[in-house]
């Protein structure tokens, strides 16, 4: 009787325990049941390459409304194209993609099918392709959420002839379709819960299939799961409108089995990422661009220059209201540099280091090894004036250079300058140096003050820079409202006024399209058609843009440019000036 009860007993333990097992299990797959939270949820953990947007629809429709776009989709763009003399070959290639594009934009599902999130992704390859148009068909793939699932059929009504049929087929219970285009493309498609899973072959979009049923059982298989994805994204807090992943190791070893050139030189370490992500806010544009574990490369200039650790720039508080560019960082080690530079493991590379070395001595005297050792890591200039319409203004330049011996460095230029004429000022107890040219009407001003090489255009620069704390920088509104940890720790800092400087290379662009006739065998008509059609809407997408901050920080391992260009919009009555 005992053993009977310890039997039961026994039994109905067992029993209980594979209950527990069975409801862990199915509360696990129910949870990982949930609809797919980003396209990179159906690509695997190694792709090598992947592009996502938060609503493709309004890209699209963004893209149309801007000045590229209305030009893209003109009912004359035929008509340009043969004007400007555009290659048979190139011409049909603008045309269909302008004729798919408006087709896509003027499609009245546009947004129930395009209304969400969707990426686009180059997957590691199976087989190593012969061509690079066979290998991108091979492994592109793009993944596109929908709002409803809606047949896909509807979409692609717009796209297909109507004597050509559809071909479908059942791959792991999931439907395959595969369609062919107005221009004789195949495009497979398959509707995976409310993802719409697009190839240009049918594998990517099996494979994609394979890991949305692997991913419930198996985490850690896809791309969103990767640790450094999560991180990025957690960092960003899930608000980026736009994000662009690059597995380089990924991406070098593809493209050293596609070239077949298995001595690559380019090299990265294993778990080296690249993040590029873009956020819009009230009258701001902010991208941030990530490289993950580029510490970890095994070999390259990396390792063997040592990039110097972020610091606090000392003379940004000095830089005068008004500047148009700005520019500074503390990754300007010549001497380190050029130690680096002449070990350079190559004959090639030796023999030009050699004969910059012999030049330099032959003009100066002075070794350069020698001349590199009294400059420090600093570096930077700043341009006060951009070339105006009539290239009345010349860019006014002013450059800074750390100096480690400012004694060595003064007598050294001191010897240097022995022969030519130059004229001494002393400004606020500073001794200013001017070189005499061209009869005085170039003085180019140089200065040594504190730990300090200041070399500028013109000596006003010089008294403007001294005095400089009367209004500086930063009682510039552009320049606050793109001010994004300017006076924190930094390797790389840059500022420049875009609206200034996108006018003076317009005014730049006039005047070299305008010397093209005949040297190159363009009409004035061409040229007129060149910059009405071609460089005007570029200019013209600009036009909003006022000013730009960009800012760079090594942090351990990883490299992050706050590229946090912060776009300002221009106002109303602000139009390019011709």
């Amino acid at each position: 009787m005992l053993l009977k009860y310890t039997a039961i007993h026994k039994n109905i333990v067992s029993a209980f325990v594979l209950l527990i097992v069975l409801a862990a299990a199915c509360y696990v797959l129910t949870v990982n049941l949930t609809p797919v939270p980003d396209p990179a949820d159906l690509v695997p953990a190694n792709t090598v390459a992947f592009v996502k947007v938060k609503d493709l629809a309004d890209v699209a429709l963004a893209l149309k409304k801007s000045p590229v776009g209305k030009q893209l989709m003109a009912p004359e763009l035929g008509s340009i194209l043969d004007e400007l003399g555009a290659e048979q070959g190139l011409r049909e290639k603008v045309l269909e993609i302008a004729a798919v594009f408006k087709k896509l934009v003027e499609h009245p599902l546009l947004h129930v099918i395009f209304g969400r999130q969707a990426g686009l992704a180059l997957l590691p390859a199976e087989v190593n392709a012969v061509e690079p148009a066979v290998h991108f068909a091979q492994n592109l793939v793009l993944v596109a959420q929908t709002k409803v699932p809606i047949a896909p059929g509807l979409l692609f009504s717009r796209f297909v002839p109507e004597n050509v049929s559809t071909s479908s087929s059942v791959y792991y219970g999931t439907t395959i379709t595969s369609v062919v285009l107005e221009n004789g493309i195949t495009l497979y498609y398959a509707l995976l819960e409310q993802n719409l899973i697009f190839g240009l072959d049918p594998r990517p979009v099996q494979r994609c299939i394979i890991l949305a049923g692997d991913r419930l059982l198996r985490p850690g298989l896809t791309l969103y799961q990767e640790k450094a994805y999560q991180q990025v994204l957690k960092n960003s807090k899930h608000k980026e409108n736009a994000l662009m992943y690059v597995n380089l190791a990924g991406g070098v070893s593809q493209w050293a089995g596609l070239t077949g050139n298995s001595d690559n030189r380019i090299r990265v370490g294993e778990e080296e990422r690249l993040f590029l992500l873009q956020r819009s806010g009230v009258n701001k544009n902010t991208i941030r661009l990530v490289l993950k574990g580029y510490g970890q490369r095994p070999t390259g200039i990396i390792q063997r220059y040592q990039l110097a650790s972020p610091i606090v720039n000392p003379h940004l508080q000095q830089i005068p209201s008004g500047t148009a560019v700005y520019f500074w960082s503390n990754w300007l080690n010549f001497s380190k540099f050029w130690l680096v530079a002449s070990q350079a493991p190559t004959l090639k590379t030796a023999t030009v280091m050699f004969y910059i070395a012999q030049q330099f001595y032959e003009h100066t005297g002075t070794d350069i090894s020698t001349f590199a050792s009294l400059l420090g890591e600093q570096f930077g200039f700043f341009i006060k004036e951009v070339p105006s319409a009539t290239f009345a203004t010349v860019p006014m330049l002013c450059l800074q250079l750390q100096v480690r011996d400012p004694a060595a460095m003064k007598k050294m230029l001191k010897k240097q300058l022995s022969g030519v004429k130059t004229h001494v000022t002393r400004i606020d107890n500073v001794e200013a140096v001017s070189v005499v040219m061209a009869g005085g009407l170039i003085q180019p001003t140089y200065i040594i003050i504190d730990e300090w090489l200041i070399i500028a255009d013109h000596i006003n620069q010089i008294k403007e820079f001294l005095e400089s704390r009367k209004k500086t920088l930063f009682a510039d509104k552009a320049f606050v409202k793109v001010n994004n940890g300017f006076t924190q720790k930094s390797n790389v800092l840059h500022y420049a006024r875009i609206d200034k400087v996108n006018q003076g290379l317009l005014h730049l662009l006039y005047w070299g399209i305008s010397t093209m006739e005949g040297a190159h065998g363009l009409t004035s008509k061409q040229q007129r058609l060149l910059m009405e059609r071609c460089v005007l809407p570029v200019f013209k997408s600009l036009a909003k843009v006022r000013s730009q901050g960009i800012r760079v920080v090594r942090q351990a391992e990883d490299l992050v440019v706050e590229v946090n260009l912060l776009y300002t919009l221009q106002r109303k009555n602000e139009k390019i000036k011709k």
